[in-house]
């Protein structure tokens, strides 16, 4: 496996290679790359699914807390209040409004600061799931940038993207091949990768350990708002 941060067709075909249900990349004579990795599109589509079925597992796991953390800006218009935010806000820990922090509102409160709304239903028949949506209290005197830090909801990786962590790819690595060993019916093999996976879980969860919160807290480099 490659020791670096990889996306979910690297992993899948790393798995598949070792499992012996795919061909590593044959090198080509006097070029500096091998040429492309391929898997058999039946491999990759059950090791798609059992990467992301893990990979749900996993997400709200402390040492993913850094992976979660991310900030989403968005541009406002004068006169705007209601503000529907990408689906893939989870929980929003601080508003920034041109780098200046918003308060949290409850019902009643006048403001200034941001009252959170219903969920908002995402693309045509909310498919797309559930948007977070807040209101500016009172509405933006100005065009502004609106800043939300927060945490990311789990959203299913495609193929060409990446967890962002090698120690999380080794990781899915190890549940994938079990899923592959499982897929041929080659059961002792799977045990392995099993025990495999829980040494390595054990570790990415123990790494974690003893790390402040405010770690796993992005925020603007503009503001030095802490709260």
């Amino acid at each position: 496996m490659r020791g670096c941060v990889m996306t979910a067709f690297e992993i899948i075909h790393d798995a598949a290679v070792f499992c012996g249900l795919a061909e590593p990349p044959e090198p080509v004579e006097g070029e500096e790359e091998a040429a492309a990795a391929e898997t058999p599109a039946a491999i990759e589509a059950v090791g798609l699914a059992s990467l992301n079925r893990w990979l749900a597992r996993l997400w709200d796991a402390a040492p993913n807390a850094a992976l979660r953390a991310a900030v989403w800006s968005d541009e406002v218009t004068t006169g705007q209040a209601d503000i529907v935010l990408p689906v893939a806000v989870d929980v929003i820990q601080a508003v920034l409004l041109d780098g200046e922090a918003l308060s949290a509102l409850g019902p009643g409160q006048r403001g200034p600061g941001y009252l959170p709304l219903a969920d908002v239903a995402a693309g045509e028949g909310g498919e797309a799931g559930l948007c977070r949506a807040i209101r500016l209290v009172p509405a933006a005197v100005c065009d502004g940038v609106l800043d939300v830090c927060g945490t990311s909801r789990f959203v299913p990786l495609a193929l060409d993207e990446a967890t962002g962590s090698d120690r999380l790819d080794g990781l899915l690595f190890q549940y994938v091949v079990a899923d592959l060993f499982l897929h041929i019916k080659d059961f002792e093999s799977r045990k392995e990768a099993i025990k495999a996976a829980a040494e390595l879980k054990k570790a990415w969860l123990e790494s974690a350990a003893g790390l402040p919160e405010s770690a796993f807290l992005h925020l603007p480099e503009r503001s030095f708002h802490e709260g």
